[in-house]
């Protein structure tokens, strides 16, 4: 039974490592791709020159229109970071079977789990309160980089040129409510996240217990053929050392065992050991 049998399967069918191994490659060459485009098309940006508030203006940071932008720059800025730096480490462990690596990409999959309900929440309240969707709603749901969806392009322009967005008018404009829509799509992305994590943690454990907890487990035909591996060497060194073979039979005996040994040699040509 290989090594991905006996890790188990992920989404029913999927094997436990490749699965681990397509969602971290998923989170950092997505971000990759992100982190370059901003990299490039960030300094052709024209500059936009801010004022400093005075007296009683600096209080508007904790209005509608100071707290609209809020929720957005905290989610953007984890995922893009976050992806990088633990899609690599997601990736890494997976395929070069590292259970740090793996922990510290499930541990970041299940903050991703709380930054979603937080923004959820904090996006309610502001909706409930000021009457307005955050724009963190607005390009979560709506803008996003696909041609004509959810909406067409004329009405992502439209919601791109408004400074707020007021909840009547948003539903009128995509015909549907968006608010709600927002809930489902957040607590969506947070079970993903969720199952995802769960899926790396149990692949991280099997790694250190083994498929059912009792540890490194070491399989027959690799531990004979290091046995027979080591008397060899052992052999070799007795003939350097005195100049002869300990050995009796150094005809048939010896293509005996240079047989038996290349059989289980070849067996477990892919790794000599394993967690599982």
């Amino acid at each position: 039974m290989s090594e991905d049998a006996l890790a188990g399967n992920a989404c029913i069918f999927i094997p436990r490592r490749i699965f681990v191994a397509l969602v971290a490659a998923m989170w950092f060459f997505a971000n990759v791709g992100e982190f370059f485009a901003i990299m490039i098309w960030y300094p052709l940006t024209p500059a936009t020159q801010g004022r400093a508030c005075t007296s009683h203006q600096c209080l508007k940071v904790f209005t509608c229109h100071g707290m609209q932008d809020t929720t957005r720059h905290i989610r953007e800025p984890l995922l893009l970071l976050g992806g990088l730096i633990f899609g690599l480490f997601g990736l890494h462990g997976a395929v070069g079977i590292n259970h740090i690596h793996l922990k510290w990409f499930a541990y970041f999959q299940l903050a991703i789990v709380v930054l979603y309900l937080f923004c959820l929440a904090a996006d309610g309240l502001f909706i409930h309160v000021c009457g307005e969707y955050p724009s963190n709603v607005i390009y979560q749901l709506i803008l996003s980089s696909i041609p004509d969806w959810p909406v067409v392009e004329e009405k992502k322009e439209a919601l791109r040129d408004m400074e707020v967005y007021p909840v009547r008018l948003v539903n009128w404009m995509v015909e549907r409510n968006v608010g709600r829509w927002n809930f489902l799509l957040s607590i969506f992305y947070a079970a993903v996240a969720y199952y995802c994590s769960h899926v790396t943690m149990i692949l991280s454990r099997i790694y250190i217990d083994g498929p059912i907890g009792l540890g490194v487990n070491y399989r027959l035909g690799a531990w004979r053929s290091e046995v027979l591996l080591k008397h060899r060497i052992e052999e070799m060194e007795e003939e350097l050392l005195f100049g002869k073979s300990l050995r009796e039979d150094s005809g048939a005996q010896d293509a005996i065992n240079e047989q038996d040994k290349m059989v289980h040699l070849q067996a477990e040509r892919g790794r000599s050991y394993g967690a599982v």
